[in-house]
C-alpha cells in the first residue's frame, strides 16, 4: 500500500526464480522525466530510506537467514562507502561524499526498520 522502492530488484529476482532469460544490454539507452522535486535532498533521503524498507519487506518474506544475509552485505556496502567516502573528499568532492554518506545511512535505517 506504500511507495518503496526497488520494484527493479523485485521484479528482476522473480524473472530469476521462475527460470526466465535475463540479458544485460548497455547500448540501451532509457529516457526518464524528472521533476525538480525529485532533485532535493529530502526527497533523496526519502527515497534511500524506502529502498532499505523494501529490503527488509523483501528478506524478511524470505526469512530471518535471509534478513542477516543481507545485514552482512550491509556491513561490506558500509565499508566500500567509507572507502569512496574518503576517496571523494580526498579528489576535492565532498559533496559527492555526503551524499554517499547520506544514502547508506537512510538505506540502513529503512532495513533495520527505524
Amino acid at each position: 500500500s506504500k511507495l518503496l522502492g526497488g520494484e527493479e530488484k523485485e521484479l528482476y529476482m522473480r524473472y530469476y526464480a521462475s527460470g526466465e532469460d535475463i540479458y544485460y544490454l548497455p547500448a540501451a539507452e532509457i529516457f526518464h522525466n524528472i521533476d525538480t522535486e525529485r532533485l532535493t535532498k529530502p526527497y533523496f533521503k526519502a527515497v534511500c530510506y524506502r529502498v532499505g524498507q523494501s529490503e527488509r519487506i523483501r528478506t524478511l518474506e524470505l526469512g530471518r537467514k535471509a534478513y542477516r544475509r543481507r545485514w552482512l552485505d550491509e556491513v561490506v556496502k558500509w565499508c566500500a562507502t567509507l572507502v569512496l567516502c574518503l576517496l571523494h573528499t580526498l579528489s576535492l568532492c565532498p559533496s559527492k561524499a555526503l551524499y554517499l554518506w547520506i544514502m547508506r545511512r537512510q538505506i540502513s535505517g529503512g532495513l533495520a526498520g527505524k
